[in-house]
This record gives C-alpha cells, sequence and structure tokens, in this order.
C-alpha cells in the first residue's frame, strides 16, 4: 500500500450541491478521490492528503497473469518436440498378437452314477393336513419308520421340502444303496452275520 500514489482532492466552491466520485483504475494501483463543487467563480484550491485506501478494493483479488506455464506442460511439449526430431528410419515397436484363452464350461459327465435319498418316516400323518399326507405318498411312504430310497431331482427335492418336519434324509451313492437296503433287511450292519439265536 505505500508505494500507491498520494491521492488528490480537487475543491471548487460554489452554492451548488456537493457531488463525489470515486474512480477505481483496473489494475486496482491508483485511487482518486474527486470532490467537486461546481462554481461560478473558478477558485480552485488544491490539497495533499495521506494515501488512501478502500477496504472493498482490497477484498478485490488482482487477476492472475498467465505468463508462467506449468512444468508439465512445458515437459509435456519438450518431449513431443524430441520426438519429433526421431528420424524416420527408426525401427518399429514389435507388435505381439492378443492371444485368446477358450474358455472351458464346466460340463457334467452323463456317465455319472446318479445320487439317491434314503427316506425315513418318523411321525405319522395321522390328523395331517392332507397336503402333508399326499405328499408322503408320493414319496412312496405308508407308515411310521418306512424307508424308501428316490433318486435325487427336484421334484423329489420339493416334496421332502414340503414334509421335512417328518422324515429323516439321507444322501447315498449307489455303492452305499446296496449296503443300506441290505442293513434294512437283516437289521444289523453290514459285515456281520447272524451266528443263532439269542
Amino acid at each position: 500500500m505505500d508505494d500507491l500514489p498520494h491521492t488528490h482532492t480537487y475543491r471548487f466552491f460554489s452554492r451548488a450541491k456537493w457531488f463525489s466520485l470515486l474512480y477505481v483504475c483496473p489494475e486496482f494501483h491508483n485511487c482518486l478521490l474527486f470532490s467537486i463543487q461546481i462554481s461560478k467563480t473558478p477558485e480552485i484550491h488544491v490539497q495533499h492528503h495521506e494515501p488512501w485506501w478502500d477496504a472493498r478494493v482490497c477484498s478485490r483479488k488482482k487477476p492472475i497473469s498467465n505468463t508462467s506455464k506449468p512444468a508439465s506442460t512445458a515437459s509435456f511439449h519438450q518431449l513431443q518436440h524430441q520426438g519429433d526430431q526421431i528420424p524416420s528410419n527408426s525401427p518399429n515397436p514389435v507388435k505381439f498378437p492378443k492371444t485368446h484363452t477358450p474358455h472351458k464350461t464346466p460340463q457334467v459327465s452323463m456317465s455319472q452314477a446318479p445320487m439317491f435319498y434314503r427316506i425315513q418316516q418318523l411321525r405319522s400323518t395321522i390328523g395331517m393336513p392332507p397336503s402333508v399326507r399326499k405328499n408322503i405318498a408320493a414319496l412312496g411312504l405308508k407308515r411310521r419308520n418306512s424307508v424308501v430310497y428316490q433318486k435325487v431331482s427336484v421334484a423329489t427335492a420339493h416334496k421332502l421340502r414340503m414334509v421335512k418336519e417328518l422324515v429323516k434324509i439321507e444322501l447315498l451313492d449307489p455303492q452305499q444303496v446296496g449296503e443300506k437296503k441290505r442293513e434294512d433287511s437283516t437289521g444289523y450292519p453290514s459285515g456281520f452275520a447272524k451266528v443263532g439265536q439269542l
């Protein structure tokens, strides 16, 4: 603020009203205050004042000049200029063809043996709703503690979900089905034989 020029006030004496005009330069470097009074007699008195600065002018920011370029832009132009100076007989970069690995979808082999459900009825269907009794009959169960074997399928799984509180379910492969059937018929596990009557 000290480097600003001094402000001059010009006063013209007359009987008319006072008019004040504040003029601010576009560069915000000079501020001149003119106090003008229109008079018939051109008597001029010049008064010298200390540097004056308006707070509103101070609050405004000075526009930033774009004389300096960013370093990143300059470096980019330098690299571009260097790239233009590369001789045309330089070897071209080798482009390797893109290899696409075929996507293999998992396929279920048809030769795989189907799994089986071992279904044992634990509770009686007396007093149960007709839909429950219908699903129990569709599974092949006739009375309490009866056991049946059904292949794994969506329809069988849906029926078992409807009566899951009444049955016991085991998932077996074909080899285990034969062993379980033998246990159910004899009443003792496989590998044991009935020797005599107790």
